[in-house]
């Protein structure tokens, strides 16, 4: 009986080893579907964040609100009295108040605060991501150096000082101070949208692209895959590479998880932005004033 007795918890106790082992499993299968949805959702919204920031800037439209409000700012400093003369003394001339005027007005523009809502949540998605799934963050980067040097008060400032006149072709004899601030306001928007088409336009067009696809690509992966990612670590970089050098080693990484034309429209996306970051680095070297030789004679 004694023996009867001790077979039978011995197979009690196998039998609650066994069902331990399948909660235990079935509990780290949950946990790693849980896992992977969580990677899924940050994925989903940053390419969400990255498109709506698109839609924001799309063709420059912040700086058509944002001029107006510079114009109006310049209005109320100018002050109720003003006449023609006081506009014309001080545009351009008075560089600090040229300077606070794109400031403020930049500020009290709607759009400018929805751009930095938008790339505060893509920031704050990107140190999210782990392993070779950070193939998203240089670009999520890179659209903030765009954010930060295509939209800011700076582009104002520099239009409205470097040559004033150009804003206001024909005004030189208009009395009415609305109708010069009016015209401002229509140069400053020509101007700083010429500026953002010619600089930040297609870099950030090519960026928004990248994070679109390769947030869609990898979000469809299998939980295993996707995890895998999330953990793995990714080969170094060469020392010094750039954001775009570290995409295209992350993408080598990505080869056998994506398919392959997916892999390869990326690296063709990779590629432009390359390519367009070094066209933009030329133009603001062509753009830079060359310094005077010793020796030169001056005129």
């Amino acid at each position: 009986m004694a023996a009867i007795g001790s077979l039978a918890t011995a197979g009690a106790l196998i039998v609650a080893i066994i069902v331990f082992g399948l909660a235990a499993s079935e509990s780290r299968s949950e946990s790693e579907k849980r896992a992977a949805d969580a990677i899924r959702k940050t994925l989903v919204s940053a390419a969400q964040e990255s498109q709506a920031l698109r839609d924001i800037v799309r063709g420059g439209s912040p700086y058509v609100a944002a001029a107006a409000e510079i114009a109006d700012e310049f209005g109320r400093r100018l002050g109720p009295a003003a006449a023609s003369r006081d506009f014309w003394a001080h545009l351009g001339a008075d560089k600090s108040m040229m300077i606070s005027i794109a400031t403020r007005g930049w500020n009290a523009s709607p759009p400018t605060r929805k751009i930095e809502r938008r790339m505060a949540e893509l920031k704050r998605l990107r140190v999210l991501l782990r392993g070779k799934l950070v193939v998203l963050v240089h670009p999520i980067e890179l659209l903030d150096s765009v954010v930060r040097d295509g939209f800011s008060p700076l582009i104002f400032y520099r239009v409205l000082t470097a040559a004033p006149e150009l804003l206001m072709t024909g005004k030189r004899d208009e009395r009415r101070v609305v109708a010069l601030l009016n015209a401002l306001t229509a140069g400053m928007q020509n101007s700083a949208i010429a500026v953002y088409v010619a600089g930040h336009q297609k870099l950030g067009r090519l960026l928004n692209e990248f994070i679109q696809k390769a947030a869609s690509a990898l979000a469809d992966l299998e939980d295993e895959a996707l995890l895998a990612l999330a953990r793995s670590r990714s080969k170094t970089p060469p020392r010094g590479a750039t954001h775009t050098g570290r995409m295209l080693v992350l993408l080598g990484d990505l080869r056998s998880f994506l398919p392959k034309e997916a892999h390869q429209k990326l690296a063709r996306i990779s590629l432009s932005i390359k390519r367009e970051i070094t066209v933009q680095k030329r133009k603001r070297k062509r753009a830079r004033p060359k310094p005077e030789r010793r020796g030169a004679r001056r005129k």
